[in-house]
């Protein structure tokens, strides 16, 4: 797996869309000719979600963000003047761009979206990606999708796995370089957060399990 994920970040790292866009095609079948999803497509899928799951996840998304906010409120800023001119302190600044990633495997972790987009946009990030794989040629899995939407991604794409993580490290396929990758994965995705760490921050090396 080392081996493999080192292999595949070189190569993005080297040649940007063009290796993106082959990895997608060859494992994920994906030929569109973007990634990121459109308003109208987000739409729909939002129209055709059950509301039974649009209040589910509302409820959900609204105990994770509540208890986000007061964990955001118990993290003070600081200042106090020592002696006349002198000023120290400490301030909490979110970072500008987050990356968040939500597995599309056989058991889509929905919940992914709403633990780090959702915690993501309490904390005040100004630009939220979200990625997941897609399933068919409609894209990912559209309860991902409105999962995404409804917990505050400014920008949604089609693509999983260890070309995700480079392209959101990376600034490939239209998303904009990130400062942190958060969410978990296959052995592949923890290997490419792994390797990854240093270009970008991430949360933890987190398997499926420890979302």
């Amino acid at each position: 797996v080392e081996e493999t994920v080192r292999r595949m970040l070189d190569d993005i790292e080297r040649n940007g869309d063009e290796a993106v866009r082959r990895y997608a095609r060859d494992l994920d079948k994906w030929q569109a000719d973007g990634f990121r999803v459109s308003e109208d497509r987000i739409r729909d899928v939002a129209q055709r979600i059950p509301e039974s799951f649009k209040e589910d996840y509302a409820y959900a998304l609204r105990q994770v963000q509540t208890f986000a906010r007061h964990q955001r409120e118990t993290m003070q800023d600081l200042e106090i003047e020592m002696e006349p001119g002198v000023i120290l302190g400490h301030r909490h600044v979110p970072v500008q761009r987050v990356g968040c990633y939500v597995p599309g495997g056989k058991y889509p972790l929905v919940a992914g979206a709403m633990m780090s987009v959702g915690t993501a946009a309490v904390a005040g990030v100004e630009h939220i990606v979200g990625c997941a794989p897609p399933r068919d040629a409609d894209g990912m899995y559209p309860y991902t999708l409105y999962a995404f939407h409804a917990a505050g991604a400014h920008a949604i794409y089609d693509i999983g796995g260890v070309q995700a993580l480079a392209a959101m490290a990376h600034g490939c396929v239209g998303i904009e370089p990130v400062d942190m990758i958060v969410g978990p994965g296959n052995p592949y995705v923890a290997e490419a957060k792994r390797q990854l760490f240093g270009i970008v921050g991430i949360d933890l090396l987190a398997g499926p399990t420890e979302i």
